[in-house]
């Protein structure tokens, strides 16, 4: 808290996580785009030296990074493929292989634990369907919906 002119306590506004993600952003764009410094963005994330560029390789590293999800099909009866590692970004209608199998990601599933007062991620499960069977209800969709 600031004191302001009149003695007040000036208390900074509550901004959710996104608006201020969304303001840092533009901070860094317009900054970058400055009249007489080429305004390159591209040039700047492409690592300049700069305090930001680190910070952005951080982040891109983050979101791309890989992570083990327990897999198991979505057709009855279900069957555990195991623990396989994925990027983190993975999410529903991508095409994934395990065990030289092309699976199409119908679910994803984040479980959450108790700890402390808090909730943490314990792990992440994805819910398959084989990709002939993904066509096929597909095909059987379309044509219910046409009758």
């Amino acid at each position: 808290p600031v004191a302001a002119e009149g003695g007040a306590v000036a208390r900074p506004r509550a901004r959710s996580r996104a608006a201020r993600h969304r303001g840092a952003r533009c901070v860094r764009s317009s900054a970058a785009a400055a009249p007489g410094e080429g305004g390159g963005g591209a040039e700047d994330s492409a690592g300049s030296g700069g305090k930001g560029s680190g910070e952005q390789q951080q982040r891109r590293k983050k979101k791309n990074a890989f992570t083990h999800f327990e897999v198991e099909t979505a057709v009855p009866p279900t069957k555990r493929l195991g623990l396989h590692p994925f990027l983190r970004n993975t999410q529903c209608g991508d095409n994934i292989t395990v065990d030289e199998r092309d699976y199409i990601v119908n679910k994803v599933t984040y479980v959450y634990k108790l700890t402390r007062g808090r909730y943490v991620k314990d792990n992440r499960k994805l819910s398959v369907t084989p990709v002939g069977r993904h066509v096929t209800n597909m095909f059987l969709s379309s044509l219910y919906e046409d009758s």
